[in-house]
């Protein structure tokens, strides 16, 4: 997506956590079969990314007395591009205020790009 794409797509926060929720369409950065766990990355302006786990999660299901298992997504946010710093577990609300903050710097940019007063 291009940026004025992103600028609506984030435009707000009903819009932003959709975005969230569509995280399968985001590049896959790391996939571990053995533990059936995907890695969904979004690279961010600047050095962040929002980094959407995809894993399985066992919960028990009071009905049937039993435990069962199911797909789980937690956000992490990634703080810089060094593969081995440690990711921040974070949650969709703190996603969504990313993306916010991510339109607002598309949003600046754009405008001193184009010579407007921010």
């Amino acid at each position: 997506m291009n940026n004025k794409e992103l600028i609506k797509a984030w435009g707000n926060d009903a819009k932003r956590k959709s975005f969230l929720g569509d995280y399968k369409t985001w590049e896959v950065w790391v996939k571990v079969p053995k533990l059936k766990m995907v890695f969904y990355r979004y690279n961010l302006p600047g050095e962040k990314a929002i980094i959407a786990m995809e894993h399985m999660k066992q919960d028990y299901d009071v009905k049937d007395d039993t435990l069962k298992w199911g797909k789980s997504v937690t956000y992490l946010e990634k703080q810089d591009k060094d593969p081995f710093s440690p990711n921040l577990r974070i949650s969709i609300y703190y996603a969504a205020d990313l993306l916010k903050n991510a339109k607002m710097e598309l949003i600046l940019k754009s405008r001193k790009d184009t010579g407007e007063n921010p």
